[in-house]
């Protein structure tokens, strides 16, 4: 018999877990077979390259990482280490190295598995957010506060090295990066709530498609999305709560549909086995969506104080997670 293993962390609510795993149903009933408080909001997280999970804790003053190991329905806490900056808000496993972007600071890292730091930038002001590899070794970057998209490598980086950057609309303030293939990638827009799509030009980047990540009028900050081949890329919508679709043709972005949540909030999302999972934030509550027919369909959800990451993986239930 097989499900999707999921695992969702958030920000801490007094004695209450703030990292949650089970398995999910293709009909969308969450077991829930793991539950911890790990503690100093873990915002954000992402698996490594030995199935570790890696918790970044989105701290007021500095910043640290928790190594969680997870077999079957047992967890165990198997480190922690601190890295540069402040507001640590997304971290990456890059194949080389666990990279980190700090909100409060703009300081953007590398480390190996276990702390040992490889390269770090560290701006005299940023809120640098989430950042990608890139096929041919160097690093990207988005920062809300420059409204822009940084360029580098490790070795640049490493010795000290301004980075390239590729100006976007005044306002815009990019959040989320994510990669499609070895030319487009794609970028979410938290303050003008738009999405665009940037693509290798020469030997730099260029914005060649943007638009509203919403149909719907009122306020609004697109948050997490994913890229699903043979469909295109959800985007989440905080605000008008919403997950809308862009297909992705040749350089340009194309709005493929847009459906309800059911949640509020919904700040990261994951999919997998055909069920799109949303990290609903406001309504305490990870909900999960069926792709079907073209068309996204609630079919479950699981209550958790504020959570903020998701992650899905396919597997046999009874296995590891």
């Amino acid at each position: 018999m097989t499900g999707i293993a999921f695992a969702a962390s958030g920000y801490s609510a007094p004695g209450r877990p703030d990292f949650t795993a089970g398995i999910v149903t293709p009909d969308g009933a969450a077991r829930v077979l793991i539950q911890a408080r790990v503690g100093a909001d873990p915002s954000c997280m992402c698996r490594g390259g030995s199935g570790e999970l890696y918790l970044g804790c989105e701290m007021e003053h500095g910043a640290q990482i928790v190594i969680l190991d997870i077999r079957g329905a047992a967890v165990r806490r198997a480190g922690a280490f601190a890295v540069p900056g402040r507001g640590l808000c997304h971290i990456r496993w890059t194949g080389q190295g666990l990279a980190g972007c700090c909100y409060g600071s703009g300081d953007v890292f590398q480390t190996d598995g276990q702390g040992n730091l490889q390269w770090h930038w560290a701006p005299a002001a940023g809120h640098a957010h989430c950042s990608a590899l890139l096929a041919d070794g160097s690093v990207c970057w988005a920062d809300l506060m420059a409204d822009a998209v940084f360029f580098s490598s490790p070795k640049a980086l490493a010795r000290g090295a301004e980075p390239r950057r590729v100006l976007l609309p005044a306002g815009s303030g990019p959040r989320q990066l994510l990669r499609l293939d070895g030319e487009r990638m794609l970028v979410v827009m938290e303050n003008s709530g738009c999405v665009g799509l940037l693509c290798a030009a020469g030997d730099g980047w260029e914005l060649t498609s943007l638009l509203p990540s919403t149909a719907l009028a009122g306020e609004n900050y697109p948050g997490g999305c994913c890229f699903v081949p043979g469909v295109g890329a959800f985007v989440a919508n905080r605000g008008r709560d919403t997950v809308a679709l862009f297909s992705v043709e040749g350089r340009r972005l194309v709005p493929a549909g847009e459906w309800p949540v059911g949640g509020r909030w919904p700040r990261w999302t994951a999919f997998s086995g055909g069920l799109l999972a949303c990290a609903c934030q406001k309504s305490g509550e990870v909900v999960f969506l069926r792709w079907r027919d073209g068309a996204l369909h609630p079919v479950g959800r699981m209550p958790m104080a504020s959570p903020s990451c998701i992650l899905l993986d396919r597997l046999a239930i009874g296995g590891s997670l």
